[in-house]
């Protein structure tokens, strides 16, 4: 019997926790989206991926661009209902959030400029990922800490040789 209760205690748990989600459109996952992408379809562009694209590595590369996406898309298209409309801009969390989306645009322009040294690649690594999940947890959006925790790891197992 005890254990009965307890299976849909979780149950009824996670249907709330599923209940406080809705879809709609998050405009700061949406401009998230535009500046991390813009600047990666600029690069494609631009420049060969010499670094990125060795023949051993684009199999990874991909998935790490393509789980970056999924993360943005989930930022924006799934809001959670307690979410402010405007996020609280004092708070330290968006500070974090600002400087690391900063610092992915400089290091995007760095990386267009072909000024590339390991900083540069630990930068694209990093920044970009960290500011989809500074956003993450300033939306309270939990599903999109998945697949940016899944990118972030592909980044490093991408760039962590290259150093060497």
């Amino acid at each position: 019997m005890g254990n009965r209760s307890k299976k849909r205690k979780k149950t009824a748990q996670t249907a709330n926790f599923l209940r406080a989600y809705r879809l709609g459109v998050d405009f700061w996952g949406l401009g998230l989206f535009g500046v991390l992408f813009i600047l990666n379809l600029a690069c494609w562009c631009a420049l060969p991926n010499v670094y990125f694209c060795k023949a051993s590595s684009v199999g990874m590369y991909a998935a790490a661009y393509v789980l970056q996406a999924v993360a943005c898309l989930i930022l924006t298209f799934v809001r959670h209902e307690d979410e402010d409309r405007d996020p609280n801009f004092s708070s330290a969390l968006f500070l974090f959030f600002a400087i690391a989306a900063l610092l992915s645009v400089v290091s995007w322009i760095f990386y267009l400029a072909q000024y590339l040294n390991w900083a540069v690649l630990i930068f694209l690594a990093v920044f970009p990922t960290a500011a989809v999940a500074l956003l993450a947890c300033m939306r309270r959006n939990w599903f999109a800490l998945v697949p940016t925790a899944v990118s972030f790891a592909l980044w490093l197992a991408l760039v962590i040789p290259m150093m060497a």
